[in-house]
This record gives C-alpha cells, sequence and structure tokens, in this order.
C-alpha cells in the first residue's frame, strides 16, 4: 500500500467510485460526507495528502456540492479543516476559488474521459423522449469538440443521418473527412426544420428566436452544454419547441465511469508533478 493517502468529501455516487479507484491502486483513502460513510466533522482536521472534492464544486459557491450527505457542509469549514501543506482538487470551481484548489474538471484528460459517457446519456434520452427510432434519422450536432466528436461519432455509428455545425473551417474539414455533412454554425437558422434531433454542446448562445421558429414541434432540442448554455429554456418554451437540459449526464446516468475519470485524471497531474510516479 502506498503511503500517500487521500481523503474523498463530499459529492455524489461519483465519489464512491473515485475512492474505490483509488483503493485499487493501492492508496489509503477515507471518505467523508456520503451516505454510510463517515460524517464530516469540521471541527477536525482532515489528516490526508490529498484532498477530493466534488465535480461540481458547489451550486451556490457556499455549501458543498453533497446531495447524498445528511448534512450542510460549507465550503469555508471544509478549508478551514484543511492543513496548509495538502493538496486540494475540485472540479468546476468557478465562484469558489482557493490558491490551493486545482479543478480538474478544466484538464483534457478528464473532458476526454467525459465524452463517451456523455455521449451515450444523449442517446438514452434520445430513444427515451423521441418518437421515431434515431437508425436514419437527421441530427444536427452543434459543436465539434470532445463531446461533439462523440456524439457524432455514436449517433452515427446506429444509422444517424448526422450533420455537424462548427465554426470554425477545420473542424468541419474534419467533420466531412469522417463521413458527416459538415456546415457552418451561420448556416443553421437556414435548415433547422430539417432536423428531429438536435444536440448543442456549444456554450453560448446559439439558438436564437430566429433558429428557434423553425425547429419542427416533433423535433427535440437537447442541451449538453453546460452554463451559460446555448438555449434560452423559457423562449424555446414559449415557442413550443421540446427541450431537455442534459448537462452532467457522466455523474447522472454512469457514475462508476465518471468517477473513474475523477481519480485518474487526479492520479495524472499527481504523476505531473512528480509527487506519484
Amino acid at each position: 500500500m502506498s503511503t500517500f493517502t487521500f481523503a474523498v468529501i463530499g459529492g455524489d455516487r461519483r465519489s464512491f467510485y473515485v475512492a474505490q479507484k483509488l483503493k485499487e491502486y493501492g492508496f489509503e483513502t477515507k471518505i467523508f460526507g456520503l451516505k454510510n460513510e463517515e460524517t464530516y466533522c469540521p471541527s477536525e482536521k482532515i489528516k490526508a495528502d490529498a484532498v477530493l472534492l466534488p465535480v461540481p464544486l458547489s451550486k451556490d459557491g457556499i455549501r458543498l456540492f453533497a446531495p447524498e450527505s445528511k448534512e450542510i457542509i460549507l465550503i469555508s469549514d471544509v478549508l478551514h479543516s484543511i492543513a496548509e501543506n495538502t493538496l486540494i482538487f475540485a472540479g468546476g470551481t468557478v465562484g469558489a476559488e482557493e490558491q490551493r484548489m486545482t479543478d480538474y474538471a478544466k484538464r483534457e484528460d478528464f473532458a476526454r474521459m467525459n465524452a463517451v459517457p456523455t455521449a451515450e446519456g444523449a442517446l438514452m434520452l434520445a430513444l427515451q423522449n423521441g418518437n421515431a427510432v434515431v437508425c436514419g434519422m437527421p441530427v444536427a450536432v452543434i459543436g465539434f469538440g470532445k463531446v461533439a466528436f462523440a456524439v457524432a461519432k455514436l449517433f452515427s455509428a446506429i444509422g444517424a443521418k448526422v450533420t455537424v455545425f462548427a465554426r470554425k473551417e477545420q473542424a468541419r474539414r474534419e467533420a466531412h473527412i469522417l463521413g458527416y455533412t459538415a456546415k457552418p454554425i451561420s448556416a443553421l437558422g437556414d435548415c433547422a426544420e430539417e432536423y428531429r434531433l438536435l444536440i448543442n454542446t456549444v456554450p453560448a448562445k446559439i439558438f436564437e428566436k430566429d433558429i428557434l421558429v423553425r425547429i419542427k414541434k416533433d423535433a427535440l432540442l437537447m442541451e449538453l452544454a453546460s452554463a451559460p448554455f446555448g438555449v434560452d429554456f423559457e423562449e424555446a418554451e414559449a415557442l413550443g419547441v421540446h427541450t431537455i437540459l442534459a448537462s452532467g449526464l457522466p455523474g447522472k446516468h454512469f457514475p462508476e465511469t465518471a468517477g473513474y475519470a475523477v481519480a485518474e485524471t487526479v492520479l495524472n497531474i499527481l504523476r505531473e508533478k512528480e509527487i506519484l510516479f
């Protein structure tokens, strides 16, 4: 067993799998603030070389994201209980930054590991909320980053007719080489009515009113991006567009895969810092 120790505090079911993966690697790991685990006590100092906090770190910038905890855990209490020389890792730290805290959710390797479960979650929702099979369905994928790449690949593999809408010409060329129809995002307003499923991965306002009014009533608009989102949901609802906010799919539907992604990313960071080998 390694002498390097971890403490996992708060979070959802992912945190159990984070700890499980770390234990599989031989690290002594304790979990606090989850069901059937040790209760987090802010008056006690946390004894660990590294503390892993959840993704997202918080919903309000004050309380730690800990939906399974029996008690409210304040971020300030957690930070106060962590020794100065202890490493701190968290995901989605916007609004609650701390000098010692490393945001693993900003990492490329983390995004890459989360892309596939996000795509599979999108497919699951499409099957659950649609009135037709995905095979043969015209599907628009907006963006062509890691998540969009995985989404396009999965939906195309089961027979969907995928069109990728991307701003960058290089991304459109890559999409075309991979066998998808590729168009600039600026063209979406001219052909939005052609698609039964539109999947947005761009965290910027894409679906303005001029596009929303052209989406068919039997189509589904799925939002995979994080805030500030590409869809104005109130406006979409007012126009009768069927929308689904589907952010955070790995954690909601595939906690084992998502938890392992957190553990592997943190271990990668520690290896890069030459703390672990």
